[in-house]
């Protein structure tokens, strides 16, 4: 089950709010996903609303990162097993 702060849309400064990241790191991790998992990731460059599924494969993304994985690892992760 999802949590209840997961299942509404949230502007880019929650985002950045909650993940604790940057408006860089931010869009590092859109890119990574873009180009990871185009047909999943479905949030479009400048768009400033998240909704639920993008943001939980961001904070997906995140969590990786923190428990110190590289770039490249979080790249194979999600190829193989999609966000």
């Amino acid at each position: 089950m999802k949590s209840a702060s997961a299942e509404h849309y949230r502007i880019t400064q929650e985002v950045l709010r909650s993940l604790q990241i940057s408006p860089t790191t931010l869009r590092n991790y859109c890119k990574l996903l873009t180009e990871v998992t185009p047909d999943e990731f479905q949030h479009k460059k400048y768009e400033s609303i998240y909704t639920p599924e993008s943001y939980a494969a961001l904070e997906k993304v995140r969590k990786l990162f923190l428990s110190g994985w590289s770039k490249k690892q979080v790249k194979d992760k999600l190829a193989k097993e999609g966000i």
